[in-house]
C-alpha cells in the first residue's frame, strides 16, 4: 500500500500477515517509489504473524509495526465501546492470536501448538539464546525448530537444534563420503563429554545420512514446575550447558 501526503511524503505499508520478506523486495519497493519522485519516505512493515527476526526489514529501512502495536491501538477503541463488527472481529482475531502465542507461559507442554512454540523460541532469543527459528517441513508433518551455536570444525559444522521437546546435537557435512564416519565419530564424542555437563544425551533411534544429521539427543530438555508449567530459568540453564558442551568439544579438538 502506498499513501502520499501533500504530494510529497510517501508512506509505504508492506502488509505481510503470515509471510516474510524475500528476494530484496522491500528495497525494490522503495526504489520504485523514489523513481516516482518521492524522496521523503516512511516505510512500514506490518506483521500480525511472527518471524524469527526483522534484521532484513530494518536493513531495508522499514519500521516493523507488529501485532502488539496494533493491539495497543485497538484496545483503546475496545475500551470506548466501539460496536463496529469489522473492528471487533479484527480485534478479537489479533487478541486470540496473541493469547495462543503466549500460551507457553501458562499451559502444560502437551497443550502447546505452533504459535506457542513460536512464542517460546522468541522468549529464548530475548533471554540470550542467540538462534533462529522457523517451520521445518518433513514427511511426518513438520515442526517449528530452533537452531543456534554453530561451530566450524573443518570437515563439518556442529550446532544445536530444538525440535519442540527434543534438544539435538547436529552436524552438517557437505562431503557425502565423510558423512558416515563423522556422524559416528561425533556421536561418540558427544556421548562421552556430555557427562561432564550433567546432560543425559543418547544416541538417536536411527542415524540419517543427509547433509544435516543428528548425532545425539536430549529428550525433555524443557524443565517444568510441579504444575507442569515452563520453568524458563531452569530450561535456559540446560541450554547453556549444551552450549558449553559444544564449546568444550571444539576446544578439545583445537588443542589436539
Amino acid at each position: 500500500m502506498l499513501v502520499v501526503i501533500n504530494h510529497k511524503y510517501a508512506i509505504l505499508i508492506e502488509d505481510k500477515t503470515y509471510t516474510q520478506d524475500h528476494t530484496n523486495q522491500l528495497a525494490r519497493y522503495r526504489v520504485a517509489v523514489e523513481k516516482r519522485g518521492y524522496q521523503h519516505q516512511l516505510p512500514i512493515y506490518y506483521k500480525i504473524g511472527n518471524q524469527s527476526n526483522y534484521d532484513t526489514v530494518v536493513a531495508a529501512g522499514y519500521k516493523p509495526f507488529l501485532r502488539k502495536d496494533m493491539l495497543a491501538i485497538l484496545q483503546e477503541g475496545y475500551k470506548r465501546n466501539i460496536t463496529d463488527s469489522i473492528f471487533n472481529d479484527y480485534y478479537q482475531h489479533l487478541l486470540s492470536t496473541e493469547e495462543a502465542y503466549n500460551k507457553y507461559k501458562t499451559a502444560p507442554l502437551h497443550e502447546w501448538k505452533g504459535l506457542a512454540w513460536q512464542g517460546f523460541y522468541s522468549e529464548l532469543q530475548n533471554a540470550g539464546i542467540l538462534g533462529e527459528w522457523d517451520y521445518v517441513s518433513n514427511p511426518q508433518g513438520g515442526f517449528y525448530g530452533f537452531w543456534w551455536h554453530w561451530k566450524n570444525e573443518g570437515d563439518c559444522q556442529l550446532y544445536l537444534q530444538l525440535e519442540r521437546e527434543k534438544l539435538c546435537v547436529k552436524i552438517e557435512v557437505a562431503d557425502k563420503e565423510k558423512r558416515a564416519y563423522l556422524r559416528t565419530n561425533w556421536c561418540q564424542k558427544v556421548l562421552e563429554k556430555s557427562k561432564d555437563f550433567q546432560l543425559h544425551v543418547k544416541k538417536p533411534s536411527r542415524f540419517g545420512n543427509g547433509r544435516c544429521m543428528t548425532v545425539a539427543v536430549l529428550e525433555n530438555y524443557i524443565i517444568t514446575n510441579k504444575d507442569g508449567i515452563l520453568d524458563l530459568t531452569s530450561t535456559i540453564d540446560v541450554l547453556k550447558r549444551a552450549e558449553k558442551l559444544l564449546d568444550a568439544l571444539t576446544v578439545v579438538r583445537t588443542n589436539q
